[in-house]
């Protein structure tokens, strides 16, 4: 068990007995080293931040987080820690869609402030769309090494273990984005989860190329670096996605141990590197790949490890695991070493994703009468434990459906709060394998498909389909299931009446060598076009609602 009862506790025990050792690293241009934080620098930094929080008045609400600077971003999350208030981690773009989110978060939410570090004309009329919330730029509060500052008088409000730390919303893949609270309790929890698994210590070093609002990239990424008390370095997303070379040259370079990604960043790295970027790189001081928030598709692990054997990647790096923000983020990995896991007859696609730590439970049951399964039977996978968030902010009317206390078939009494997660799984010798998730479940003649085993047939098949922009889902149509296919292709073959048509022949010819059924439709769409979350997830069930609303656009030569 932990000895702290809340982040902050952690920040002012390692800022009084390590404060000079670096924490967080931040590379951009090139990958370039640009600047780093130490515990002190994040102490004395953060600490006059919520001094101004809390002479305002304005830790009673939650506080948005909306910075492009990851290192700004870092400095606002703990700066409202220390001001006792509840941190929203939250973004803005040019998307309509980002800023339509951002708009249904501060109505749920109700903030009282918010954190930037950008002017409203960059990307976002701030000032403009939410006129009466109060917004403190941090880029005032950016060199604050020599001013002091009380930082016990900020904390005012009473905090501890079971309080709330963020207000973390959800992508909203299925559904409108909703609030998970998560306590200070839960971050703890799952930190020491993580550590277990991973085998972390003050010895690691991490690398991050992910969004930090989104709970890897802010769990795993920022919180678990403290925790365990070692080093990480923050590339910006966008970059890898530009320049995915660089975060293997910043492995190599620094020797990083811990570092990894949804699939779509290990496709991505082995698909588009070039040779003569990464001559001279090594990579095997990388023993921890981990790979989660979407699933994971053996192909594509298996590509990147053919691919980058040669520099020093070992193939038992790669470490496969499963999580949600409901249960703050980790819930499930393999054991360090163990690589990919060999295919089961279950479901060939689904990939070992390891077990619980840390007292975490996992349940297989069926979902409409929550009767747990027997070994090997593919059901609703529900999650027990102490990372298990408190639920929903302002949604009561949907927390008895998702979090509960006592679960069916389970012990009675003490038993800790359960998720229940909407995601399929089966469970085989203690490890968890994952199948997709319930809702986008297809049926079709008596028999459940993935859309995930679909798309990845689809996806890659033709140069003209764009990578990871592939949907299947299943409407009723002449009286039973029929599946539909949207995807995204690249702009060089939409002038093509005759290339389109080629290419839906393809695609139909794929599913059926590969499927025993037929495809229903097919839409063909512009880059950018498919409905995603906040964070790229393929937003399915938006996409079937767009197409029995006939409001999907497709290209003229498409039709």
């Amino acid at each position: 068990m932990n000895k702290y009862s809340t982040v902050v506790d952690i920040l002012k025990y390692r800022a009084c007995t390590d404060p000079e050792r670096e924490v967080y690293r931040f590379y951009a241009n090139a990958a370039k080293y640009v600047d780093s934080v130490t515990y002190k620098k994040l102490m004395m930094q953060s600490g006059a931040l919520a001094a101004v929080i809390v002479a305002e008045g304005l830790n009673v609400n939650p506080i948005l987080l909306i910075c492009k600077s990851q290192k700004n971003f870092i400095l606002s999350l703990f700066a409202v820690m220390l001001a006792g208030a509840v941190a929203i981690p939250a973004t803005v773009s040019r998307r309509k869609a980002v800023n339509d989110r951002l708009t249904l978060i501060v109505d749920d939410a109700n903030p009282s402030a918010a954190i930037i570090d950008f002017d409203s004309d960059d990307r976002f009329d701030f000032q403009g769309k939410f006129p009466k919330l109060r917004s403190l730029d941090i880029r005032k509060f950016g060199e604050a090494d020599n001013r002091s500052t009380d930082l016990d008088a900020c904390a005012q409000r009473k905090v501890d273990g079971s309080s709330v730390a963020i207000l973390q919303y959800t992508s909203g893949s299925t559904g409108e984005p909703k609030g998970v609270m998560v306590t200070h309790g839960n971050i703890l929890h799952n930190c020491e989860a993580i550590e277990q698994a991973m085998e972390l210590g003050t010895q690691s070093i991490g690398l991050v190329a992910l969004p930090l609002f989104h709970d890897m990239g802010l769990i795993g990424g920022v919180f678990s670096t403290i925790f365990s008390n070692f080093s990480t370095g923050f590339i910006p997303p966008a970059e890898f996605v530009q320049y995915p070379e660089r975060w293997l040259q910043i492995i190599s370079r620094e020797r990083v141990t811990v570092s990894g990604g949804p699939n779509f960043m290990y496709e991505h790295a082995a698909s588009s590197i070039q040779e003569t970027d990464i001559e001279g790189i090594s990579l095997s001081s990388w023993r921890t790949a981990f790979s989660g928030a979407e699933p994971i598709c053996r192909k594509s692990i298996r590509r990147f490890i053919q691919r980058f054997s040669r520099y020093g990647f070992e193939a038992g790096s790669f470490y496969p695991c499963y999580g949600l923000a409901e249960a703050t983020l980790f819930v499930t990995g393999r054991q360090c070493g163990s690589g990919l896991g060999e295919e089961v007859s279950v479901n060939p696609e689904s990939v070992n994703c390891g077990r619980p730590r840390n007292g975490t439970e996992v349940v297989i049951v069926d979902s409409s009468t929550l009767e747990v399964l027997p070994e090997g039977a593919i059901g609703e996978i529900i999650v027990s434990g102490s990372s298990v968030a408190l639920g929903y902010r302002n949604s009561s009317g949907q927390i008895g459906d998702t979090f509960g206390q006592v679960l069916l078939g389970q012990r009675n009494g003490d038993c800790d709060r359960y998720v229940r997660t909407g995601d399929l799984g089966f469970k085989l010798d203690g490890d968890l394998y994952i199948c997709g998730r319930e809702k986008d479940v297809i049926i079709f003649n008596g028999r459940n498909y993935f859309p995930d085993d679909i798309e990845r047939v689809i996806d890659g098949s033709h140069p003209a389909i764009r990578k990871f922009s592939v949907v299947a889902f299943g409407i009723q149509a002449q009286g039973r299931e029929r599946v539909v296919v949207v995807l995204e292709i690249e702009r060089g073959w939409l002038k093509s009446e005759a290339a389109l048509a080629e290419l839906r022949g393809q695609v139909r010819s794929s599913i059926g060598t590969n499927f025993d059924f037929g495809l229903h439709d097919i839409i063909f769409l512009k880059p950018g076009e498919l409905p995603r979350t906040s964070s790229g997830k393929k937003r399915r069930q938006e996409c079937r609602r767009k197409y029995l609303n006939r409001t999907l656009t497709e290209p003229v030569h498409a039709r």
